[in-house]
């Protein structure tokens, strides 16, 4: 009897040894597509669909890493994917909604990602949508006032700060990124940029 719990014993060790090779794989596949796209041979503009390929490292990562059981939906319009955007401004406010909305909500949490050429049926911009369901009380005029610049919020907000500020300098001050409530609870985080391709 002792022995027959032993060979299962191993078989168990063995399915779990493998099955965390194969997570540790994973997660050096996912940190390989994390610094490449940052890297982007020196580009300062890349396609939606290189940085959604960053944004879906950094979040599989996170699941994995931190065991978080929330889950995560991509909603993107294909005609969006060639659009070309500041590299590495979804993946802050990922971790935004992650850790100030979903973290401690264990399967109840939603994250949804959605890309959309402007609805007036003219491609004049793209909206990129970063949604969360977390039940937690948001300021919105407080991080309105960090996006515009207010001194006083000096020392916090430093990600989605920097994000506002280089989508400006790079198209304008009628882009950017906004936050408002989301139906139903939780928050939506906007980013809004001009359409523009490559060549």
């Amino acid at each position: 009897m002792r022995t027959c719990c032993t060979i299962r014993s191993r078989a168990f060790t063995g399915k779990a040894r493998s099955r965390g090779q194969s997570e540790s794989g994973e997660m050096i596949k996912e940190l390989a597509q994390l610094m490449r796209i940052g890297l982007s041979r020196g580009r300062d503009l890349i396609t939606l669909e290189e940085e959604l390929a960053h944004a879906k490292a950094y979040t599989s990562l996170q699941q994995k890493r931190y065991e978080y059981g929330f889950s995560v939906t991509w909603d993107i319009e294909e005609r969006t994917l060639v659009n070309l955007i500041p590299k590495i401004v979804i993946q802050p406010l990922i971790e935004n909604a992650i850790l100030h909305g979903v973290r401690h909500m264990g399967e109840d949490g939603e994250i949804a990602i959605r890309a959309r050429l402007s609805a007036d049926g003219i491609e004049s911009s793209v909206e990129i949508r970063v949604e969360d369901n977390g039940y937690k009380e948001t300021d919105y005029e407080a991080i309105g006032r960090l996006l515009e610049g207010d001194e006083g919020s000096a020392g916090t907000g430093y990600g989605i700060r920097n994000v506002q500020q280089r989508i400006r300098l790079q198209f304008g001050a009628e882009y950017g990124l906004f936050y408002r409530p989301r139906e139903g609870g939780g928050t939506v985080a906007s980013i809004v940029l001009p359409v523009k391709r490559e060549g």
